[in-house]
């Protein structure tokens, strides 16, 4: 389609705000003012439409200028443009305290950090271009003339200044009338505030009044009332409040940001690091009513440009940059339309020509193009330079085609068109992916063009939608489905575009067991409710339920289940379809102790069955028990040695296995009890001292005594010792004592016994001698001997019952008691200490180490079984002969070990302890053999025979069950897999199978308990087979014979015949009487008709004590109790029935 375009015909009406100014009697005043978001972009040229403040009155303008702490600052206008500094400039005050300084007496000091590091270079206040635009400010002397006021005679006299940027006024400028300030002190319009209340500011004067015969010399001040006080250092901070002149050369124009009572403003200032022309060989075209501008922008700070604008005046811009002097006005302001939809360096923008002002006069009025950095409403503008629109637009006429859905070729038919006449350019639409699976990232599409595709056409951005729908999609799709992205081409009028596009789809994931995890996939039994997370992924996708998929199957319960678990089955919705599948068990529960219980107090003695438990808690109800009951702690042990406790659930059904944990018990001292008490004498006197009393005896501590006075009073604690009082004098004597405990014993009470000495007593002059004793024997085993006395008598042991140790030997002393013959005329006995040799013993054993008859294998296997012995440590040596005993070193604690077939000789002997000798060595025997293959085994052929001989298409092997091995047969390939559950004590497992219909044969075996499946390498396509699987042992050279599966039977490959895929139960639970009946309903899902082998379900318990189930599947209840019923398909496809017996 074609459309021929004009350019003449300038009709069109204002599409955005625009200020026109004109001049009148010499004022630059607004004609048109149009406000919109209470901002005027384009308000005046310069700064002539900024009016000054009222005289002596305030009522000032204010302009937004440069940043302090990272916020824009707001100046007074106090002359909008003035040559009182030097040049044409805006002279501007700061409308508050910007900061504080310490004031050190120093001015010239002070203007340098105004001009340095504390203002005008400060990171972050002005901007290069902002800094270019303040003027160099200088002032000689006073301009009373322009309204500057003096204060000579109140001591504050004009200062002058020289070549600053950033100064403070002077008190005559503080006092200017034209300024806006009163020419009487105080003036309230001087007042300013700061941060954190800061209102004293410093003005450029200095006092000079008389101070003890010099002058003051510090600065002028502003306080809150607006007087004019001079610096006191008590004071400290001071705050500074900055004045600049704007040179009026580097205003662009002016835009205002407020109106009402407070006019504010901000500046567009020319920066000259940015240039922007009409390049070389481009021309300026149009078509349609859409003007198509080349540009070019260069300089430091081109890749700031956001905007390029169109300015329409009515008479040329004036050439030296001096704004407020233009007296044309402006007819029209805004942005162009950047092709493409950003700014580059180099480009084109359009105009839309219906946005012609009503008066414009395309004779007269002139067009300019300029590039501009937009900044925030209270932050500068900064602008290019402009360049005049003239010269010769070309009106194009488009031919526009779509020669295939996705592309669209052009070419201009008017001759002399820059792009050359009837020339082809060639825009075509793509897509990142026509086809891909869902993975949740979107498929874009962009339009490709001819490097020199004219940017007078328009071309849009690609956008998408449902394929067959009419409405757009918000953005590119990443969602499953089929889908069309499209753009238009076109000259700018709706008759003359054209739409391509590209059909594309994204299709759905399918979801697979791989997909799902379940976490945690076990739990423990505690009666509540159990209920795994479902997680389900794609690659680094987490899947989202509901809008992802759906979850079926159990996903919560609270009964045990470990075998087959409980099924939780995912199925795809939205993007995703498929279904996978992952199964999770509550296996019985772990008793746990929440709190320990506490032990109640004993006494030295008792065991810890004496000590009662009480206050524990578990998780499930049960009992706390001392792991050790006979134990019998030690005082030292109170409160100090932990013993274990074991907790053991009431419910043992539910819950395996114990908890234990350690706790401590107090232990009390005992009362010390005597093994013989102390007796008194009553016996001659003599002429040496005698003991007063037969000693006693005790095991609980040691025994003192003392001589006291009296039978009531007992003596002094020092008074006793273990030394028994003695005396020679006739006359009567009590002797106390006491037990003084020991770690486990309280100390008993003092008691007494009296002696009487009278008369003549026995008295030994050389005591006895002993015999020699082996350890175990008693002193009643030594023989005294050699004893003399004063009077004839008999010698005999105190304690004969005592057994010393062979420590004891000629070393501990043991009373011997010596008794006259004439008890008429010798009263009492008298005593002596004597010694005795104890000798070792032969040890003995209480078990003897014993050979055995071993299967040799990789791992070394230890030679003999430990012997044990109380009487020292048994060591052991390997010898090569059972006549000849290794040498003494080469004996140890460990028992030999060796893994070579053969025979080995191992010698033992005792080394022992203190009190027993070491015994001779002796030697056992122990043969290695070979492990024997289970094809070899003694009763394979027997197995062999049983399992060939059962007809295994109707019946199965002979004690053979289902839940222990639990196999299972199914297509895999080409071929079938056998699986089956590991069996933890087993060696391995022998697979037996045939096709079905023959007697089943020896197959393989597998000697890695590890692994649990097995395939056969080819079968016959459409024909069952049939398999078993032994679990066994070898104990020799017999087969044990661990667990028999049932037979499985399946098919692979038939086009009619197949194999079940599910078993199916109506209702998973029964509970029963003992004796109640009740039947389960199954059966089981198939794709192809099953033949049937043996029966179509079989019924299995693994309590056939507390359930009993028929081939039928007649359940009924033989005693209370839980049970697992397992109804099972030929191929072992399961399901299972959970039981409880009442």
């Amino acid at each position: 389609m074609k459309k021929r375009s004009f350019f003449n015909s300038l009709i069109s009406k204002i599409m955005i705000p625009v200020l026109c100014l004109v001049s009148f009697n010499g004022l630059i005043m607004p004609e048109k003012i149009t406000v919109h978001a209470a901002l005027i972009d384009f308000y005046c040229f310069g700064t002539s439409g900024i009016g000054d403040p009222a005289l002596g009155g305030g009522n000032w303008r204010y302009v937004y200028f440069g940043k302090y702490d990272n916020e824009p600052v707001k100046y007074r206008v106090l002359q909008n443009d003035t040559s009182d500094f030097g040049g044409r400039t805006m002279l501007l005050d700061c409308d508050s305290i910007l900061y504080s300084i310490t004031y050190d007496g120093n001015s010239t000091s002070f203007y340098n950090d105004m001009n340095g590091s504390d203002f005008l270079t400060k990171p972050n206040v002005f901007s290069e271009a902002e800094k270019d635009a303040i003027a160099t400010s200088s002032k000689a002397q006073i301009n009373s003339s322009g309204g500057d006021t003096n204060f000579t005679s109140s001591y504050r006299p004009f200062v002058s200044l020289s070549a600053s940027k950033i100064f403070t006024l002077d008190c005559a400028e503080l006092g200017n009338e034209n300024y806006g300030y009163k020419t009487v002190v105080p003036d309230p319009n001087r007042k300013k505030q700061g941060k954190n209340g800061m209102t004293y500011w410093l003005t450029r004067s200095l006092c000079t009044a008389q101070r003890i015969s010099t002058g003051c010399g510090y600065p002028i001040l502003i306080d809150s009332g607006g007087n004019f006080p001079h610096f006191s250092p008590n004071l400290g901070g001071v705050g500074v409040s900055p004045a600049l002149n704007i040179d009026l050369e580097h205003v662009f124009y002016s835009s205002q940001v407020s109106a009402g009572g407070r006019l504010e403003y901000k500046l567009t200032l020319n920066d000259s690091d940015i240039t922007i022309a009409k390049p070389n060989n481009s021309s300026v075209t149009q078509s349609g009513r859409v003007l198509s501008i080349p540009y070019e922008i260069s300089g430091n700070h081109a890749n700031q440009v956001n905007q390029i604008s169109m300015l329409i005046v009515n008479s040329a811009l004036p050439s030296n940059g001096m704004m407020n002097d233009y007296t044309g006005y402006s007819k029209y302001y805004g942005a162009l339309e950047p092709v493409g939809g950003t700014i580059s360096n180099r480009g084109r923008v359009t105009f839309d020509t219906n946005k012609y002002p009503d008066d414009y006069n395309p004779s007269t009025d002139k067009i300019y193009i300029f590039a501009e950095v937009k900044k925030g409403d209270h932050e500068s503008n900064f602008a290019s330079n402009t360049f005049l629109l003239d010269g010769v637009i070309h009106n194009h006429d488009w031919d526009i085609s779509t020669p295939s859905d996705d592309t669209a070729k052009v070419k201009c038919t008017v001759t002399g068109c820059p792009y050359t006449q009837n020339r082809e350019y060639t825009a075509t639409i793509n897509v990142s992916d026509t086809s891909k699976s869902y993975d949740g990232t979107p498929v874009t599409a962009e339009v490709t063009k001819d490097s020199d595709f004219p940017d007078d056409l328009i071309v849009s951005e690609p956008k998408y939608k449902i394929r067959g729908a009419t409405s757009d999609l918000a953005g590119p799709p990443s969602d499953a489905g089929e889908y069309t992205a499209y753009a238009t081409v076109s000259d700018g009028t709706n008759a003359n575009t054209v739409t391509i596009t590209k059909d594309f789809e994204i299709t759905q994931v399918t979801i697979t067991d791989n997909n799902l995890a379940l976490s945690p996939t076990h739990f423990d039994y505690d009666g509540s409710s159990k209920e795994p997370s479902v997680i389900v992924t794609n690659g680094n996708i987490v899947l989202t339920e509901n809008t992802d998929y759906t979850v079926s199957g159990t996903r919560s319960a609270s009964a045990i289940n470990e075998t087959p678990g409980y099924e939780v089955i995912v199925t795809g919705t939205g993007n995703y379809t498929g279904t996978g599948t992952k199964t999770w068990i509550i296996r019985k529960g772990v008793p746990i102790i929440t709190t320990p219980p506490v032990a109640s107090e004993i006494e030295y003695g008792q065991s810890l069955a004496d000590s009662v438990l009480s206050g524990g808690v578990g998780n499930v109800p049960g009992t706390f028990t001392w792991a050790q009951p006979t134990i019998k702690p030690a005082v030292s042990d109170s409160e100090v040695t932990e013993y274990m406790v074991i907790f053991t659930p009431n419910d043992t059904d539910s819950y395996y296995g114990t908890a234990s944990t350690l706790i401590k018990v107090k232990v009390n001292k005992a009362p010390s009890n005597y093994v013989t008490r102390p007796t008194g004498k009553h016996q001659d006197s003599s002429e040496r001292e005698v003991e007063l009393a037969n000693p006693g005896s005790t095991s609980d501590g040691t025994l003192l005594y003392a001589l006291g006075t009296d039978t009531v009073t007992a003596p002094a604690a020092s008074a006793f010792s273990t030394t028994i009082p003695k005396a020679k004098n006739p006359g009567t004597y009590y002797v106390w004592y006491k037990i003084v405990g020991d770690a486990n014993h309280r100390d008993s009470a003092p008691e007494y016994v009296a002696t009487v000495l009278v008369g003549n007593a026995p008295r030994i002059i050389t005591p006895p001698v002993a015999s020699e004793i082996d350890y175990g024997q008693s002193l009643a085993s030594s023989v005294l001997s050699g004893g003399t006395s004063n009077v004839p008598g008999t010698f005999a042991w105190a304690e004969p019952t005592t057994k010393p140790e062979v420590s004891d030997s000629n070393y501990t002393e043991y009373l011997v008691i010596f008794t006259p013959y004439d008890r008429t005329s010798y009263i009492g006995t008298d005593t002596a200490r004597v010694r005795v040799k104890v000798n070792k013993v032969p040890s003995n054993y209480i078990t003897r180490p014993t050979g055995n008859q071993l299967i040799s294998g990789d791992l070394d296997v230890a030679l003999a079984n430990l012997g044990s012995t109380a009487e020292g440590t048994i060591l052991y040596a390997l010898g090569t002969n059972d006549t000849t005993p290794p040498d003494a070193g080469s004996f140890s604690t460990k028992v030999p070990k060796a893994k070579g077939a053969g025979t080995y000789y191992i010698w033992y002997k005792i080394v022992g302890d203190a009190n027993h000798k070491d015994s001779a060595p002796e030697c056992i025997t122990t043969t290695l053999v070979e492990k024997v293959d289970p094809e070899n085994a003694a009763n394979k052929p027997a197995i062999d025979k049983e399992i060939a001989e059962t007809n295994t298409d109707k019946t199965d092997v002979k004690d053979t069950k289902y839940y222990i091995l639990a196999a299972k047969l199914k297509p895999k390939g080409k071929t079938l897999k056998l699986s089956w559950n590991k069996i933890p004590e087993a060696e391995g497992y022998m697979i037996y199978g045939s096709p079905c219909g023959i007697q089943m044969e020896y197959i393989t075996t597998i000697k890695n308990s590890k692994v649990t499946s097995w395939s056969p390498k080819k079968i016959k396509k459409g024909r069952y087979y049939k398999y078993i699987v032994i679990a066994y042992k070898m104990e020799g050279d017999v087969i044990n014979r661990i667990s028999t599966s049932k037979s499985v039977h399946a098919v692979n490959g038939s086009k009619s015949r197949g194999n079940p895929i599910a078993v199916t139960i109506k209702k998973r639970s029964f509970k029963l009487a003992k004796g109640g009946m009740a039947k389960i309903s199954a059966n089981f899902r198939y794709t192809k008709k099953v033949s049937i082998h043996i029966a179509k379900l079989r019924y299995e318990t693994n309590r056939p004590d507390i359930v009993k189930v028929d081939k039928k599947g007649y359940i009924q209840g033989l005693k209370p109790g839980k049970a697992w019923v397992y109804v099972y398909a030929q191929n072992g496809v399961c399901k299972t029935v959970r039981v409880t017996v009442k």
